[in-house]
């Protein structure tokens, strides 16, 4: 029997223009097509974070990670500390 492949579900904050939404949908699209088969498709649905648990997730690490790097409060960083497994700074 053939193995069960799933769509990719990949969702955005809608704070994006329609522009940069189209951009980076064509983007993923592009440079994934090798992931591609007949049998799957990547799905890219925009919505406002309020819209999305995992959008406001994300939303908050990011956000406890630039307080952190930036030097202006650990006191978010230090609420999800323990479940952060790599963070490097880039620039």
């Amino acid at each position: 029997a053939d193995p069960i492949i799933e769509d990719t579900i990949i969702t955005f904050d809608r704070s994006f223009s329609k522009v940069q939404q189209e951009t980076l949908e064509l983007y993923l699209i592009t440079q994934n097509e090798h992931l591609l088969t007949s049998k799957n498709k990547i799905k890219i649905h925009h919505l406002q974070s309020q819209e999305s648990t995992g959008l406001m997730c994300i939303d908050f690490i990011c956000g406890a990670a630039i307080q952190k790097v930036t030097n202006k409060s650990d006191i978010y960083y230090n609420a999800i500390k323990d479940r952060v497994k790599c963070m490097k700074q880039l620039y």
